[in-house]
């Protein structure tokens, strides 16, 4: 289940509907994490998914490392280290199974991703100090 964090105060999730992706696996979150607005920690967090959770995962950068996922209503990113799948009758982490059990690869697009599922929260303000992390992060290496 996911917690939102607001002034100090644990809240249930909303239960808004959101749109998922149509390929979405059905995963469990293995601990308790941060559902992240964007793929690191450094990302604001959009709340805690406790512990053995279902949530959907809408693909994972080609890394395995971070996978958008949809929970509650909620959407966001989770380290794919902190995510299983049941594959063959048995629940496995992501990163080992996850290309034999079709999971969708995909990119991040900070301004898609975030004029779709930020645009209320209020970390969405600070969006150029954002925008601006996103290009640090994924800044493309020297040849």
């Amino acid at each position: 289940m996911l917690k939102k964090i607001l002034a100090g105060t644990v809240i249930a999730a909303g239960a808004l509907a959101a749109a998922t992706s149509a390929q979405a696996a059905a995963g469990f979150t293995t601990n308790s994490v941060e559902l992240r607005s964007g793929p690191g920690t450094g990302y604001p967090s959009v709340g805690i998914i406790e512990s053995n959770s279902s949530v959907d995962v809408n693909g994972c950068l080609q890394s395995w490392s971070w996978c958008d996922v949809s929970i509650g209503g909620d959407r966001g990113w989770v380290a794919g280290n902190a995510l299983a799948l049941e594959y063959k009758d048995t629940r496995t982490s992501l990163v080992e199974v996850a290309p034999q059990a079709n999971v969708g690869v995909v990119t991040f697009s900070f301004d898609d991703y975030w004029d779709t599922n930020y645009k209320t929260r209020t970390f969405y303000k600070e969006r150029p100090r954002w925008q601006q992390y996103t290009r640090e992060v994924y800044r493309p290496l020297p040849n």
